[in-house]
């Protein structure tokens, strides 16, 4: 397939999918505006065609009564600069330190990059801009897009000083936005490096005496170019949901502002009946991303050759058809489990994860503190032999509330983990391997619909009112559509390889070459992106705890009503809860408790992902030896 006939073919896919997001955007978004209620749902429709192409969105309630749109463009450009400039670093420094820790993977240095990029993962954002305006403000201003001066002055008149003074004023809100972004590429790029190193080009490389560095950069990492390269479609999926936590955190007017407050009123409660910019950004934001999208598969076309098979009729040859004999599942569960706990970083892992189940499971005898007891005598106390971890600013024991908050941390974390997991290996497989089919066209273009839609509204709008469940199905649901797009990338390749082309020819039915051979290529991709998608869902969990969205627990009682009103206690609540005192007293011992729990997730998902690919995968195991050699 030509160049112009794939851009054409994509094309067409992008404008389908821009349909299917602007019908959404009718039954999501504009049925909820004031002017829409109560119509028959034809002269509803009629409305919003209206509404979207005539009116341009309509007019707001402000001074001056502004357009809509103009209102919209007016405070998405200067968010768009800032997340430009921050995914361009976020790449380079994280392709760069990737590269470096790849051929040292296992080594004490690998493992200290690997802890401090996972630790930047896990961290929420928000936190990152409080931090940054505790230590580095009034040094960098923050609340304003450029100072008095330089407000009213046009950028053509003055454009170095008028770009000085945005740069200045915008430094902590992209440090802040880096730092959120620059582990998955450290992760991205580490993991596809490495993984090149047992090709045998690379072997050759070693064995004509070229240089490590030359190496590294200029076949390895060339060749993996094409992973990290398609990563990036994944960046526009979680930030406009930075966005709103850093706008907030600095006071910005930007797009994430805008939509936070299209949402939620000036009291941190949900609208009834919601803003005309809603409908607004939704649209805007969602045919960006699927424009990004269209052009990011172009430059994957573009930059490697052998991808053009597995986009069009080409076959590899990887793997033959005797590596894969049919044998027992417990025999292959007992060899997987036994290669699972050599070494220790998968024990490591498992280690942490039953920890924290541990503490979930055990927290009501263990003889701890009332979680939820306030003692105004002992607020603020730091660490001592009474209270290990001190005590919050209503005198609540922290030990005691980091402990109690693993039970719904875990159950929210992983829950929603796994339905994206499952969900998005389920859905990537089947659109990835029947790709030339309707079945697979179709949830290809519901999968890009999700990877469109910014993820605060299908938290918002997923018809639950309460309770834990609520979170693990919003947030599982919002994340999904990453784990579908990693895994048909996969099962794109796989599907060419001569082994499956070989159990077709035998007659061996799809259901068995998805589970014997499909499968076990996409678990390792999907191990080795898990904690990436982890720190999605922890992410979206704790700012939805900052933005306010407090969750309510069902009653037992039967003389209370259905619906306590009490917030839910988990790490995000507890950081949400306590950064205002972490500030201004600089309570440390409050929030590095739960911080130092959800980093500790993180890298008990990364070992275990990481031992799960080894285990999986020969080709990294055989790279681990080469590695040591280069």
């Amino acid at each position: 397939m030509g160049l112009l006939k794939y851009m054409a073919k994509r094309a067409l896919d992008s404008l389908v999918t821009i349909f299917l997001v602007f019908m959404l955007n009718f039954f999501v978004c504009y049925q909820n505006i004031a002017e829409a209620r109560g119509l028959p749902e034809t002269e509803q429709f009629m409305n919003y065609v209206n509404f979207v192409f005539v009116d341009r969105f309509g007019t707001l309630d402000m001074p001056g009564s502004p357009n809509t749109l103009d209102y919209i463009f007016g405070r998405l450009s200067y968010s768009l600069i800032i997340l430009a400039i921050s995914a361009i670093i976020a790449i380079l420094v994280g392709v760069a330190f990737g590269a470096f820790a790849s051929f040292r993977r296992g080594s004490k240095t690998d493992l200290l990059f690997l802890a401090f990029f996972v630790t930047l993962i896990m961290v929420p954002n928000w936190w990152f801009g409080f931090f940054l305006l505790m230590f580095l403000t009034p040094p960098f201003p923050a609340g304003k897009w450029h100072s008095f001066d330089w407000i009213n002055v046009p950028f053509l008149s003055d454009p170095f000083g008028k770009t000085q003074d945005f740069l200045w004023h915008t430094t902590l809100p992209i440090i802040s936005l880096t730092l959120s972004m620059v582990g998955v590429y450290f992760l991205v790029s580490r993991n596809c490096i490495a993984a090149t190193f047992s090709e045998p080009y690379i072997v050759t490389a070693k064995a004509k005496g070229v240089k490590r560095r030359s190496i590294i950069f200029r076949h390895a990492l060339k060749n993996a170019i094409i992973p990290i390269a398609a990563g990036a479609a994944l960046i526009p999926v979680f930030l406009i949901n930075a966005s709103i936590s850093v706008e907030r955190v600095f006071s910005l007017n930007g797009i994430g502002d805008a939509l936070y407050h299209s949402l939620v009123t000036q009291r941190d409660q949900p609208r009834w009946d919601i803003l005309p910019t809603l409908p607004a950004i939704f649209l805007l934001v969602s045919v960006i991303t699927i424009v990004i999208h269209f052009f990011l598969d172009v430059l994957n076309y573009q930059l490697d050759p052998r991808l053009r098979r597995s986009m069009t009729d080409g076959a590899g040859l990887f793997i033959s058809l005797k590596s894969r004999r049919w044998k027992s599942r417990r025999a292959r569960l007992k060899r997987f489990l036994s290669s699972f706990m050599k070494g220790i970083s998968g024990k490591l892992g498992l280690a942490i994860i039953l920890l924290f189940f541990a503490f979930a499971v055990l927290s009501p005898i263990l003889p701890l503190a009332d979680p939820e007891l306030a003692n105004p005598v002992l607020r603020n106390q730091p660490p001592s032999l009474e209270h290990i971890f001190g005590t919050d600013e209503h005198g609540r024991d922290v030990l005691s509330r980091t402990i109690w908050a693993a039970r719904v941390s875990l159950v929210e974390s992983l829950g929603a983990l796994f339905i994206a997991i499952l969900a998005g290996t389920t859905v990537g497989m089947i659109s990835g391997y029947y790709r030339d089919r309707a079945i697979g066209y179709m949830l290809d273009r519901v999968t890009d619909v999700f990877l469109s839609v910014p993820l605060i509204f299908v938290v918002l709008f997923l018809p639950i009112e309460t309770g834990s469940l609520k979170w693990i199905l919003a947030v599982g649901l919002s994340t999904w559509a990453i784990a579908a797009k990693i895994v048909r990338s996969q099962v794109l390749v796989t599907r060419e390889k001569t082994y499956i082309e070989s159990a077709k020819a035998l007659g061996v039915t799809d259901t068995r070459i998805f589970l014997t051979c499909v499968l076990p290529d996409a678990i390792g991709v999907i191990a080795a992106n898990m904690v990436y998608i982890a720190g999605l869902v922890i992410l979206i969990q704790t700012s939805l705890d900052f933005f306010g969205f407090k969750r309510f627990l069902w009653s037992r009682d039967p003389g209370l009503p259905p619906v306590t009103v009490a917030p839910v206690l988990s790490w995000g609540s507890i950081l949400s809860y306590n950064v205002g005192t972490f500030i201004s007293l600089k309570t440390w011992w409050v929030v590095i408790p739960p911080i130092a729990c959800i980093i500790l997730l993180g890298l008990a998902l990364i070992l275990i992902g990481n031992k799960i690919t080894e285990v999986l995968n020969p080709h990294i195991r055989s790279a681990h030896e080469i590695i040591g050699e280069i």
